[in-house]
């Protein structure tokens, strides 16, 4: 059985802390036994573009007896199954003045908007004003019912993850991405489950942004603003998951020059930046992004081990924060297709121990 470290949660920014290297079994307990009726569960933990939903994808056609959860479907599902349950009526009539999509899974996506205050609604022709009037009352009758029965500060992965745990325990494989690993070990999933098999996806720094930017290209092509990162939220996300390396038997997944960690954020910065001007003018009023650009670098920059003042060329050895994963999932390897290397990951997750 593969060891696995606990964590330790700090005021602030939670921080993994390795305490000793430990088995699941000691973790949960010696006398806990594997229920034979345990569902297997896979977590892809990483960075949003990083690759893990060609892996889930993979994954589903290789055993299509696992159910795919993850953080952007539960983000949907959870609060628009409850307010389905809850509150059809309502939803019925915002259904009747706005403009429909082509698809219910846009509707959905835009309601939530509205409901949220993410997008001003777009009414149908020949909707008065008394109807915009309610859909307004009905949007704020429908959100606080939403807060209340799921508020925001317990997280919606932690809804998520209830509903893994119940099916697992009825016996169904699952499998979910999730960004941060503290979250399953802070529910009661990753104090149930016997043997949870956790995998960290990632590609190097910069091909990260590479990938952001590519993305936002495609994505802007087919109108399809949904899958749009018009932030370095990517990188962020990188740099909550990797730290610089600190003691000599930690696995080094890259080394990172500051030249090339600037770069890359520049580049996928700049990109962002564009698309907000060019397509959401009015979330820029009153911002300062020249102001954010330098905030944002540095921060990042210091959590990947970049002091003030540093040379261009320091390179820093870059290391998973959390030692515990079973497998690692490089989704930029240069010796294999993307094909080849989504098919082998998925083999690796399956059958290493």
């Amino acid at each position: 059985m593969d060891a696995i470290s606990t964590v330790s949660i700090t005021s602030g920014e939670a921080t993994i802390t390795k305490i000793a290297d430990r088995s699941l079994e000691e973790l949960h307990g010696e006398e806990k036994k594997v229920p034979h009726q345990w569902g297997e569960v896979i977590v892809l933990v990483g960075s949003s573009t990083a690759g893990k939903s060609s892996i889930i994808a993979e994954l589903l056609k290789q055993k299509n007896d696992f159910i795919e959860d993850g953080g952007d479907l539960a983000s949907v599902r959870i609060p628009w199954t409850f307010a389905q349950k809850n509150h059809s009526v309502e939803l019925a009539f915002m259904r009747q003045v706005i403009q429909s999509s082509e698809k219910l899974e846009k509707d959905q996506w835009r309601i939530l908007d509205y409901v949220f205050g993410n997008e001003k609604p777009i009414f149908k022709e020949g909707v008065t004003e008394n109807e915009k009037t309610r859909f307004s009352e009905l949007v704020e009758v429908v959100k606080q019912s939403i807060y209340k029965n799921i508020p925001p500060e317990r997280g919606i992965d932690n809804f998520m993850m209830d509903e893994v745990l119940t099916k697992a325990k009825s016996g169904r494989p699952v499998v979910f991405d999730l960004l941060q690993v503290k979250d399953i070990f802070n529910h009661a999933l990753g104090k149930e489950h016997p043997s949870l098999k956790i995998a960290l996806v990632y590609c190097p720094f910069q091909t990260l942004a590479e990938r952001v930017v590519r993305r936002n290209a495609e994505a802007l092509k087919i109108d399809n603003f949904d899958d749009v990162r018009p932030r370095v939220f990517p990188l962020e996300q990188f740099s909550r998951l990797f730290r610089p390396k600190r003691e000599e038997n930690e696995i080094v997944v890259q080394r990172l020059s500051r030249k090339e960690a600037e770069t890359a954020f520049d580049l996928a910065f700049e990109d962002g930046k564009i698309f907000m001007i060019t397509h959401d003018p009015e979330r820029l009023a009153g911002r300062d992004l020249d102001k954010e650009k330098i905030e944002k670098k540095a921060k990042i920059l210091k959590k990947l081990g970049f002091a003030e003042g540093d040379a261009q060329d320091k390179v820093v050895e870059i290391t998973p924060r959390f030692k515990g994963y079973q497998v690692l999932i490089n989704t930029a390897r240069i010796d294999k297709t993307k094909g080849e290397a989504v098919r082998e990951s998925v083999t690796d997750i399956l059958f290493k121990s």
